[in-house]
């Protein structure tokens, strides 16, 4: 089986991360409340 669940990629500042409680190895999803594409060649 393979797996088509979109990859998302984000960044996030210290502050926000201890603010929203996320802790290294924590499980979660993403919400995209407004989005941004920017296209990179690999």
């Amino acid at each position: 089986m393979i797996d088509h669940s979109p990859m998302v990629t984000s960044v996030m500042t210290q502050d926000s991360l201890q603010d929203a409680g996320f802790e290294e190895g924590d499980a979660v999803e993403a919400l995209i409340k407004a989005f941004n594409a920017v296209f990179i060649k690999h």
